[in-house]
């Protein structure tokens, strides 16, 4: 069986992207999955293997090779000329903000294309990406936006659980503004039609976290529950036979098939953490 060509975005030049490429590029178990190519720099990656005091080589391609994959061969497409010297680490400018959008906007026409079977991403610098004129407040914004997707949803893959957001990438105190019941409705459709479309699940088991202590406590402490979730979780079971529950976060049943937190970072804590400890959910 021929292994799936993978794209991989460099994403921020001056941050930890780069390093991540090297080192994974250099050892054995990406190319016993897929075959890798990058969208980069071909100085700010040249840099990095000095650093790192490695042997990789970084060898430009025009086209994706269909032969050829090994550790230590970087294969890669040169989407931007930076002067790696004179870049400074975290530190990035508009030129490398409008070069993390040119890696990710040629992935995604490769992919789109046919020349790529899927991409993964490092790490974007989004206040860089803004500066250089392109306002999107992360990877799922930029991706939505140009593959035209009318509606859009980041998942959390584990090998049992998978988790759904409800809200991405918004400061913290404009969270419960975009907890709508609208918003829920559509993510929980979308979650549903995913996990039967490309997961394969007959009948997805979807649960619904709440955004407030003990979901709200019936309003006491927070309305989101009461006016907005619980009624978009009704709505839902009114149309579709949905096997949804609904439950406080400080209570998340991590059996169940899919969970649709309403704040990116207490979603995927658990995940992360699970996977840190070796832990399979």
């Amino acid at each position: 069986m021929r292994l799936p060509k993978i794209g991989i975005t460099m994403g921020d030049p001056t941050g930890i992207g780069p390093e991540i490429i090297v080192k994974a590029l250099s050892t054995e178990e990406p190319f016993q999955v897929c075959r890798p190519f990058v969208f980069g720099d071909r100085e700010v990656l040249s840099k990095t293997i000095e650093m790192l005091g490695l042997t990789t080589t970084v060898e430009v391609f025009e086209r994706i090779p269909e032969e050829g994959y090994l550790p230590q061969r970087i294969f890669l497409a040169p989407l931007s000329q930076l002067e790696a010297d004179s870049l400074r680490f975290g530190k990035p400018d508009t030129k490398c903000g409008e070069a993390m959008v040119k890696y990710v906007e040629e992935a995604v026409k490769w992919v789109r294309s046919g020349k790529l079977d899927a991409i993964t991403t490092c790490p974007i610098n989004k206040k860089a990406i803004n500066a250089a004129g392109h306002p999107f407040s992360g990877h799922t914004e930029l991706l939505a936006h140009l593959v035209k997707a009318k509606s859009v949803a980041m998942m959390f893959l584990g090998s049992r659980w998978k988790i759904v957001l409800v809200t991405t990438h918004l400061p913290l105190k404009e969270v419960s503004q975009y907890i709508t019941f609208d918003r829920i409705l559509s993510t929980i459709r979308m979650t549903d039609e995913g996990l039967r479309k490309y997961f394969g699940i007959t009948h997805p088991k979807i649960a619904v976290l709440g955004l407030n202590p003990h979901c709200g406590e019936d309003g006491l402490l927070g309305e989101e529950e009461k006016m907005e979730i619980i009624p978009a979780i009704a709505e839902a079971k009114s149309q579709d036979p949905f096997p949804l529950i609904h439950f406080s976060t400080s209570h998340a049943a991590l059996h169940l098939m899919l969970s649709s937190p309403c704040i990116t970072t207490k979603a995927s804590f658990p995940l992360r953490w699970s996977i840190l400890r070796k832990r399979s959910i």
